[in-house]
């Protein structure tokens, strides 16, 4: 069973074009779907762009650029990003991330051309205060703190509770 690794994209272009890439995104076009994509939920649509996010298997690489780890018949032909981009005249931007395999990534398409591919270390620790041993929140913290060899206080957190090293500093920061 892969990895999931969740993503968030835009697509800008014509409506029927972008129509058509969503439909191949939650494998309902007749010919075309990509490779193991589980989930597309449209989140924002307006007049000429869509904003869509969801999980893969793996990461955005193998899912959408290329053909990595086991594959199923569904009778259709495995299509990519960069040929969906060309073919329907879309700018397309992704990021993912995949905490588990402590990476991101972040694509940019434009009408087929790769305008940016990149790839980065991402570490992310969750501090549940409620998984620790510890009369006080201050003893809890210690141990995560511990259990994980970090230093830093619990002011470094940011407010769900995670501290992250590395990424993608703009994450979800659209630049189409």
């Amino acid at each position: 069973m892969p990895n999931y690794c969740y993503y968030e994209m835009k697509v800008v272009g014509n409506d029927d074009n972008i129509d058509e890439l969503i439909s191949m995104m939650t494998y309902n076009h007749p010919t075309y779907h990509f490779h193991r994509v589980f989930e597309a939920d449209v989140y924002d649509r307006g007049e000429g762009y869509a904003l869509i996010s969801g999980d893969v298997a793996w990461s955005i690489y193998s899912a959408m650029l290329c053909l990595l780890g086991g594959c199923e018949s569904t009778g259709k032909e495995y299509t990519f990003i960069s040929n969906v981009s060309k073919l329907l005249q879309l700018e397309i931007e992704i990021f993912s991330s995949e905490p588990g395999e402590e990476f991101q990534e972040h694509y940019i398409f434009n009408n087929g051309k790769t305008v940016l591919s990149d790839r980065v270390d991402y570490i992310e620790y969750y501090f549940d205060e409620f998984a620790y041993k510890g009369e006080t929140y201050e003893e809890k913290f210690a141990a995560f703190l511990e259990k994980n060899k970090l230093q830093i206080t619990p002011d470094s957190l940011n407010e769900n509770g995670y501290y992250c090293i590395g990424g993608i500093d703009n994450f979800g920061d659209w630049t189409i």
